[in-house]
């Protein structure tokens, strides 16, 4: 499937998405706030599920992207 974006658009998904990080140890998706503050999603990604969140990051020019983190 191929969507065409506009270059706004682009920007303010990438802005949303920077903000996203996945635990290491359990594969929760959240945001960071503040000081080491992890915020839930509520959604829990296995190994493959990580592999395609990071694989779409890349499309969008965020390679560094989702940040995995230690909470």
């Amino acid at each position: 499937m191929k969507i065409d974006l506009s270059d706004e658009e682009i920007s303010t998904l990438r802005e949303v998405t920077k903000q996203l990080v996945v635990k290491k140890r359990t594969g929760e998706v959240g945001i960071m706030h503040g000081m080491n503050r992890f915020v839930t999603t509520r959604v829990v990604l296995k190994k493959k599920g990580r592999e395609n969140l990071s694989s779409a990051f890349k499309k969008l020019g965020l390679a560094d992207f989702p940040k995995e983190v230690d909470v």
